[in-house]
């Protein structure tokens, strides 16, 4: 299974960042702590703090170059970590996933990406915080009804199909999936996601909530799941809900890129499931440092006891 996008980290810029940042569109970030605190401070349960603290650092400092209007969506936990710990430069803040269900169970961790996409009422891009963006997209991209990082097939993730079958079989049904079974064998990767279509957008997302509080109701049955199914499950509704969602209302989606991540050579990296990696974590400690030594000092004040204290 492909781990990340864009193995070796983009050259240093050259750039006059002024006459660079792309203004029509919101970007957004996004972050709930109900899942966070309830791994003891990890996301999905196996992410080191210093990863997440470094990744967050880079990510939003990255996208502050790029962006004119960066928003965070989060809750009073995640203010206190992430703007009063970490000081993150972002334009505004939201503190609207407060009021995140409390019917949810923790391992549903997608959904306050889901709110933060619902509560949009103009164009927008959300970017996962393990997403490092070095360069503008291609404007056209960003005109596009809806957009998503890239295509992810059954073939290659296939717990995907794992998913699928214990939503069928615990008697998950609804018009969008029925309508996708057998059909669509692909999902969406929402390092990136968001697009112009408002509309469609909030009709995916209340189709992405439906199966989150269903499987949240039948909770006995999920946590009989095998540990890494239960990690990864809101894939299903995030992603694959996604394409169930495009092929039912017939949109079309346009891609930050369509060859496999070894095929390309974008500006663009998502960690995806390296975030464990040491190897990883020291290519991201030296990329801190040098873009951004002020956002890395920040960092370095935030590990061992005081991260324990902040985070717990």
């Amino acid at each position: 299974m492909l781990q990340f996008q864009h193995w070796e980290l983009p050259p240093d810029p050259v750039l006059d960042w002024r006459d660079y940042k792309q203004n029509n569109m919101n970007a957004i970030y996004s972050f709930s702590t109900k899942p966070y605190l309830a791994n003891q401070g990890r996301v999905h349960g196996y992410i080191p703090n210093q990863c997440f603290i470094q990744s967050w650092l880079l990510s939003v400092n990255l996208s502050r170059r790029l962006f004119d209007n960066l928003i965070l969506y989060t809750d009073k936990v995640g203010y206190e970590i992430l703007i009063k710990g970490l000081k993150l430069p972002f334009d505004s803040v939201s503190l609207a996933l407060e009021d995140l269900s409390d019917k949810l169970i923790p391992e549903m961790w997608a959904s306050g990406k889901i709110l933060a996409y619902q509560l949009q009422k103009d164009p927008f891009i959300h970017i996962d915080y393990d997403v490092f963006i070095y360069e503008k997209f291609d404007e056209e991209f960003l005109k596009s009804d809806v957009i998503a990082q890239s295509r992810e097939e059954f073939e290659e993730f296939p717990l995907y199909i794992v998913m699928l079958d214990y939503l069928k079989k615990g008697g998950y049904s609804s018009e969008i999936l029925e309508a996708a079974d057998n059909n669509i064998k692909h999902a969406n990767n929402c390092g990136i996601f968001g697009g112009n279509d408002i509309d469609f957008i909030q009709k995916y997302c209340r189709e992405a909530n439906s199966i989150a509080e269903y499987v949240s109701l039948h909770k006995s049955a999920f946590y009989k799941l095998k540990p890494k199914i239960k990690s990864m499950f809101p894939i299903i509704y995030e992603q694959y809900g996604l394409a169930a969602c495009l092929s039912f209302y017939g949109k079309e989606i346009t891609y930050l890129f369509n060859k496999p991540a070894e095929e390309i050579n974008l500006p663009y990296t998502h960690l995806m499931g390296a975030k464990s990696n040491p190897k990883i974590i020291s290519k991201l400690d030296a990329r801190l440092n040098k873009e951004f030594p002020i956002a890395y000092s920040i960092g370095e004040i935030f590990q061992g006891p005081k991260a324990a204290r902040m985070f717990y």
